[in-house]
């Protein structure tokens, strides 16, 4: 059995942007990316071209172990370098075949986040090759504003509660 990891986010359109937790209610997809010139998928160069843009909120969901992102009435679930490390260690310590990434180009092949070029490909990398440990080399370089909150949000689509402890980060506008 191998795990896959994708190299892209899925975006949604909030029906109301205060509503912007977990199974928040949307209204379809989110604007198709000038690379993959989709709605409601957004390639990983793509969520950090936006993220660089300031002002979005990116919320780490300690359940799931991923990060999602909103602004205004966008948002966006994606993977991200401590994701795809936590997948990766989940593979190794289930003992599978390995893990499997869709797909190459979508990782940050020029390295406009700030964290060297394939920061996703090379997270993956150094986690096979410590056998599960974390690499201080590739940790994530987030800004260090975070507050921790509770979230409670309810799915339209399921009509059940969630709660999740969460850590929020609003990006600064970048410089320049």
């Amino acid at each position: 059995l191998v795990l896959g990891i994708p190299l892209y986010g899925k975006s949604f359109t909030l029906a109301n942007s205060n509503n912007n937790g977990l199974g928040a209610r949307t209204t379809g997809p989110g604007p198709a990316g000038p690379y993959t010139e989709t709605p409601g998928t957004l390639n990983y160069i793509e969520v950090c071209e936006k993220h660089l843009q300031g002002g979005w909120a990116i919320v780490w969901d300690n359940d799931q172990k991923v990060p999602y992102a909103y602004k205004g009435n966008e948002w966006i679930g994606y993977d991200n370098i401590d994701s795809v490390k936590e997948k990766t260690e989940y593979a190794i310590s289930r003992n599978l075949a390995g893990v499997m990434i869709y797909s190459l180009e979508q990782d940050d092949i020029r390295g406009i986040c700030g964290n060297g070029e394939y920061p996703l490909m090379s997270a993956i990398r150094s986690t096979l090759n410590n056998g599960g440990g974390m690499d201080p080399s590739t940790t994530t370089k987030e800004p260090s504003i975070t507050t921790s909150t509770k979230s409670s949000s309810t799915s339209s689509a399921i009509s059940t509660t969630t709660k999740s402890s969460s850590t929020s980060t609003i990006l600064p506008p970048p410089s320049g």
